[in-house]
């Protein structure tokens, strides 16, 4: 009886080469999947930069080839939060202003400290 268990237990496994993965159509998804990840990634990337681009011109920083570390980023959002911070400032629209200067900062610090280490010079 013992080998009639193994063939039926033999048969509840379906074979590799009957995986969809491996089928024509699921090697098409899988191709098709990775190419459309791919060009996720490229479209964050752009957006990775332009959003880098922006905080650089709201806290009046030079642009992009510019070389920039964490303490330049730091005294130019103290700047703009001495000259924008609502308590100071009476403009109409001082508290969006600031939002956007602390926003600026919180970009580019989270970029200098994924990208590299905490006193290298970008």
């Amino acid at each position: 009886g013992g080998q009639g268990a193994a063939a039926a237990g033999a048969a509840n496994h379906a074979h590799p080469r009957d995986r969809y993965e491996w089928s024509a159509e699921g090697a098409f998804h899988e191709y098709r999947s990775s190419h459309q990840q791919r060009a996720a990634n490229d479209a964050a990337e752009e957006h990775a930069e332009e959003a880098l681009a922006t905080a650089r011109d709201v806290l009046g920083l030079p642009p992009p080839p510019t070389a920039l570390s964490e303490a330049q980023v730091d005294r130019a959002y103290k700047d703009q939060a001495r000259k924008l911070h609502p308590d100071r400032c009476d403009a109409a629209d001082a508290t969006k202003r600031m939002q956007e200067v602390v926003a600026a900062r919180d970009v580019l610090k989270d970029y200098l400290q994924r990208e590299f280490a905490p006193d290298e010079v970008v």
